[in-house]
């Protein structure tokens, strides 16, 4: 549900209660909401880079629309990995340049501190959460500027 920042928030008690009851039954008060997947983001070196694909096995979800999909913010530089089930992911970058970055990413089930009869009473997060990919000056791509005075 999206909630417009121009928009009147009349609707907001509306959502709270909904989030409320949608956590368990009409017995157990939850806090809002639950716990999404557990996300690893991968910080590249340089922005923009030369990465033409991100492959994943494991638990980890793929993107729908190939690399773009992954980066969060419109800087290109961080990757966004996220699996909804404990498990280990195998993350491969490679880009154009030949150069490719893998490694493996744990993810974990956590428990969440909620009351007995809801449903988000535990959730799955990534046991290292940022890893810096220190991707070579190689797969860097010119945004324009002269990269002569480096």
């Amino acid at each position: 549900m999206n909630i417009s920042r121009a928009g009147s928030f009349t609707a907001l008690p509306a959502l709270v209660a909904s989030t409320v009851l949608a956590c368990g039954s009409s017995h157990a008060v939850c806090p809002g909401g639950c716990a999404g997947p557990g996300f690893a983001d991968f910080v590249l070196a340089c922005s923009p880079s030369d990465l033409v694909s991100v492959n994943v096995t494991g638990p980890c979800l793929t993107g729908d629309a190939g690399v773009a999909s992954y980066f969060t913010g419109s800087g290109r530089s961080t990757l966004t990995i996220d699996s909804l089930e404990a498990g280990t992911c195998h993350v491969q970058l490679e880009f154009a340049s030949g150069y490719a970055y893998a490694i493996d990413v744990q993810f974990t089930q956590q428990t969440n501190n909620v009351p007995s009869g809801c449903p988000c009473s535990t959730y799955v997060v990534a046991t290292q959460q940022t890893f810096q990919v220190d991707n070579p000056a190689s797969t860097c791509s010119d945004a324009g500027g002269d990269a002569s005075g480096d």
